[in-house]
């Protein structure tokens, strides 16, 4: 969904973004730090949050 907020691990760090791809935070210490911090950022826009693991397989998503 364009708009939503995703957390996703690359280059061995924890990240967020806003699909297609404005970066709005990291790296972060950890992956719940990252996950915290974008579902701040979801909630904030009223969008969804998407998590992603260090595959890139989808593990959750929050609906707005």
């Amino acid at each position: 969904m364009p708009g939503e907020v995703e957390t996703y691990f690359e280059d061995g760090q924890w990240k967020n973004a806003i699909v297609p791809g404005e970066d709005i935070g990291g790296p972060y210490g950890s992956r719940d730090e990252a996950v915290a911090a974008g579902a701040e950022a979801a909630r904030e826009r009223g969008v969804d949050h998407v998590v992603r693991d260090e595959q890139g397989t989808v593990v959750d998503e929050t609906s707005a």
